[in-house]
Formats: C-alpha cells, sequence, structure tokens
C-alpha cells in the first residue's frame, strides 16, 4: 500500500499575515519553515501563494484564490501551511475553505501542528 504522505509530488504553500505590523519577514519565515518541512518529506513545492495584510477572517483572498485556480489547472497536490491559522481565523471560514480544497480532493498540512484535513 502506497504511504499517502510520500505519495505527494507537488505542494502549494500557503502564507498570510494579516497586519503591517507582522510584514514579510514572518512570511519569509513562513516560506522557510514549510520548505524545508517539504523538503524533508522528498515533496516538490509548486509555487508559493501569499496574502499580505488580509484577515483570516475573510474567504476572500488573492492569493488564496489564486491557489484554487492552480489546483483546478491540476498544477498541486495538498497545500501546506506553517500553522492552520494562516488559513483562518474563526472555524466557519476554516471549514468554508476546507470545503473549498475537498472539492479539488486536496488535503492541508501544518507543519507546525500535527494535523493534516481531509
Amino acid at each position: 500500500m502506497t504511504n499517502p504522505s510520500t505519495a505527494v509530488r507537488r505542494v502549494a504553500i500557503y502564507v498570510r499575515v494579516a497586519t503591517a505590523a507582522e510584514q514579510s519577514h514572518a512570511l519569509q519565515a513562513q516560506e522557510d519553515a514549510c520548505r524545508k518541512y517539504a523538503e524533508a518529506q522528498g515533496w516538490t513545492v509548486a509555487d508559493i501563494y501569499q496574502d499580505q495584510g488580509v484577515s483570516g477572517m475573510h474567504t476572500a483572498r488573492p492569493g488564496f484564490t489564486r491557489l484554487l485556480e492552480d489546483a483546478d489547472a491540476g498544477l498541486v497536490d495538498q497545500v501546506l501551511v506553517y500553522r492552520m491559522d494562516r488559513v483562518a481565523r474563526t472555524v466557519g471560514v476554516f471549514f468554508q475553505l476546507l470545503d473549498a480544497l475537498r472539492l479539488r480532493h486536496l488535503t492541508i498540512q501544518s507543519v507546525t501542528q500535527d494535523l493534516t484535513a481531509r
């Protein structure tokens, strides 16, 4: 039987910061941690999707929308985030975005939390 975690080949890294105070160094730290994790798993980073200055309380985000478009085009197999709160700050928004990923047969995994959402 194939191990699902090793079957992943193309990972979309999603990073987000909500305020200018967090700035680009926080985005870079998230990206670096995700790249290191993907490399350790033997996964290829398909692309980096970022939303800077965008609240996790909203579902309409340019970076996440581009990620979904690339998923529709078959360019990614899984989403990787530093922490799940980078995806959403409320349970309702998280489940809306998770449903959008599920429709595309994507899972999302956190680097710093022992969580994978399917």
